[in-house]
């Protein structure tokens, strides 16, 4: 029967298609998501290398930075002089609460006691429902096995879903071209030893004069603003990694400093316009201020005037450069003093 042959070939061709592809996505691995086993990726990734960090630091580290990569230029040196403490910055890539409670538990796990100390810089939408938790974190089974609660048997398959997506195809593709034609990516950052960022090629750019921040920006406004407008309510797992957090620091004594992530004020006026924005700030805000243990503090830093913050002091839309990171922590310490002095 012609259209059972046809039918038959049909679906060999698909299954050879779609394996090929698979292979590929696998065997290349352009955003290092299958283990450590193809190119070099695409993109620095943060999880392992975070985990690794933590699990390696020395005794004199008793502080973490828990937050996205929107925290990662504050220092722990300058941390260490307000506090007192050793820091190791954890912040990871598009770090939602899901990884903070992750990365706290396994510095107990590795370290057999509590952090003392923890600055959690937490973005608005680190409480976003439109997606699980990120690859890498599913990926990376040491801290995959730390939040198993936060890690659905679907969030599991997310990985084995990408093999086969246009996005995932193409990155790999275009690794391959390059590796093919000597032209590597040269990496645009690293981490220092601390955890903390190193933005190799955007201060370079910016010493020669020809970083074209509108750009930069404008990429961060796109995601944000496209973010914002499906962010429709507060993820109830993450909400749930939060409180989780909150008793491990009530139950250890963990001092804790909370601070919304600020943003550039372009930004900042381009989001009042995005009409959940609004809602959801005030509902993180009620919600961290409801679940804050007596150990912690709490400041709404997402304005750059609330932290004398310069709107030159940006890589983008929300990346701090170091003068503003260091008004951030001059800001939160002295707020958090001022609370401590008011209680008393």
């Amino acid at each position: 029967m012609p259209a059972a042959r046809f039918l038959r070939a049909f679906a060999l061709t698909a299954a050879i298609g779609f394996g090929g592809l698979s292979a590929l996505n696998w065997s290349v691995d352009p955003y290092d998501q299958y283990g450590p086993h193809g190119l070099p990726p695409l993109t620095l990734t943060a999880r392992g290398t975070k985990s690794l960090g933590i699990a390696r630091a020395s005794d004199a580290v008793e502080g973490l930075v828990l937050g996205s990569s929107r925290v990662l230029t504050l220092s722990p040196p300058e941390l260490a002089a307000r506090t007192g403490v050793g820091f190791y910055n954890a912040g990871v890539y598009y770090g939602r609460t899901e990884d903070f409670l992750a990365l706290t538990r396994r510095f107990q796990t590795t370290h057999k006691r509590a952090p003392r100390e923890l600055v959690i810089g937490l973005d608005i939408d680190a409480f976003a429902d439109q997606m699980g938790p990120d690859p890498e974190l599913i990926r990376t089974a040491e801290l995959r096995r730390e939040v198993p609660e936060c890690v659905s048997l679907a969030d599991r398959w997310q990985p084995t879903r990408e093999l086969l997506s246009w996005h995932q195809t193409t990155s790999a593709l275009k690794l391959l071209y390059a590796t093919a034609r000597d032209r590597k990516p040269t990496p645009e950052e690293h981490f220092a030893v601390d955890g903390s960022i190193v933005y190799e090629g955007r201060n370079r750019r910016i010493q020669r004069g020809d970083y074209n921040w509108d750009e930069a920006f404008d990429y961060d406004r796109d995601v944000y603003v496209g973010l914002y407008r499906h962010y429709g309510r507060l993820s109830p797992m993450r909400q749930n990694a939060w409180r989780e957090l909150m008793s491990l620091c009530e139950a250890n004594h963990v001092e804790l400093s909370v601070f919304l992530t600020p943003m550039h004020p372009r930004l900042l006026r381009e989001l009042h316009a995005v009409r959940s924005f609004a809602a959801r700030r005030e509902e993180v805000t009620r919600f961290i201020t409801d679940t804050l243990p007596s150990t912690g503090t709490f400041t709404d830093l997402t304005d750059i005037a609330s932290f004398a913050g310069d709107a030159d002091g940006f890589y983008d839309a929300v990346h701090l450069r170091a003068a503003n990171a260091s008004r951030v922590v001059d800001t939160l310490f002295g707020a958090r003093d001022a609370q401590r002095y008011a209680v008393q």
